[in-house]
């Protein structure tokens, strides 16, 4: 007997993110003239609730004894309902529940790893922000 517990997990994802963030592709379009442009973003997704992550990687490949420099990896958590491919151009704002300082993020998502309630999504961030 199989039990079907996404609306529970619906609950527990609006309970958890509160950050939001913006989707765009990269893809031909045309402009008012009817040029084709092979490199305009057209927005996905736009003002969607997720949760931004931190993880502190040590990089001992490029150390010595003073100086060991830390990587930083960020992921993204959003619901299922999103069909994010990797490539895409994401933007958003993680803000910290307990201070209240809000960090903009920008960068390129990997490949997304999808699980039972939730997806989880590398970024690529090309320049600190």
């Amino acid at each position: 007997m199989a039990f079907n517990i996404r609306p529970f997990g619906k609950v527990l994802n609006n309970l958890m993110y509160g950050d939001k963030c913006k989707i765009e592709r990269l893809g031909a379009s045309e402009d008012e003239y009817g040029a084709t442009d092979p490199n305009s973003r057209s927005i996905i997704y736009n003002e969607i609730k997720c949760k931004f992550s931190f993880i502190a990687v040590d990089n001992p490949s490029d150390s010595n004894e003073v100086y060991v420099p830390v990587l930083k990896e960020v992921r993204v958590f959003l619901d299922l309902d999103y069909d994010i491919k990797s490539g895409d151009l994401i933007s958003g704002d993680r803000t910290d529940p307990e201070s209240g300082v809000s960090q903009h993020i920008e960068g390129i998502c990997g490949e997304p790893n999808r699980f039972d309630y939730h997806q989880e999504i590398p970024i690529i961030i090309d320049k600190e922000s």
